[in-house]
């Protein structure tokens, strides 16, 4: 399930990414239009959540192109382990591409990540904005946020039913399985069909690698 959403978001039409082959920062176009005037942003932390570097450039990026943005400065390592998060805008300032990753300080082919099984745990926030029910199928946004000093890893919200405590499937997030930093918070949609409730009642929970359980009906 992580992997559709990772492949999901690797095949953006307009994408960042840390390129792990060379350590760059790419801007990859997969459509045949050109764009200017985007805004490419870099943050680089370290285990503890440290903010090692920050910055930005501007993107002038050709038709199917893979642009390397040279960010001055950014280091590749942060320690133990380097957590980079990446952002692209477009020149109106909205969102087009984000992405986040995480290092091994002894490299890629070496790569060791036990250090993530030292991630303190974490309690989000959660809330259910709004719920619909259009024609049988259920549409809900969720807004979760990371109220803590450390990194939220591997966050996995989920519809169970109320009674059972069963999946619910198929159902249809807009992400999954993505990282919060420090006080960052997501609104999220879902949708997922009635019938497959079994007449039981839809329940918002989450998890992840260190995300303490939480239901919210």
């Amino acid at each position: 399930n992580g992997a559709f959403y990772g492949t999901r978001k690797a095949n953006e039409k307009l994408h960042i990414q840390y390129a792990y082959n060379d350590g760059s920062i790419r801007v990859v176009n997969s459509t045949y239009q050109d764009f200017s005037g985007l805004r490419a942003y870099a943050k680089v932390y370290d285990l503890a959540m440290q903010e090692k570097f920050s910055g930005e450039a501007t993107v002038d990026i050709r038709s199917d192109e893979s642009l390397r943005i040279v960010f001055p400065g950014m280091p590749t390592n942060a320690g133990e382990m380097t957590f980079i998060k990446l952002t692209l805008n477009g020149s109106d300032g909205k969102l087009i591409s984000s992405n986040f990753s995480w290092l091994s300080g002894k490299g890629d082919k070496d790569a060791d990540f036990t250090a993530l099984n030292n991630l303190p745990k974490v309690e989000l926030k959660c809330s259910v904005s709004t719920v619909s029910l259009e024609k049988g199928i259920y549409k809900v946004s969720v807004e979760i946020e990371n109220p803590s000093s450390s990194l939220a890893f591997a966050v996995n919200p989920k519809i169970l039913g109320n009674v059972s405590k069963d999946l619910i499937l198929p159902v249809f997030w807009e992400d999954n399985y993505f990282a919060l930093l420090p006080g960052e918070k997501r609104q999220l949609k879902v949708e997922f069909s009635e019938s497959n409730l079994n007449n039981e009642k839809p329940v918002f929970a989450i998890d992840g690698w260190n995300i303490r359980k939480a239901e919210k009906e």
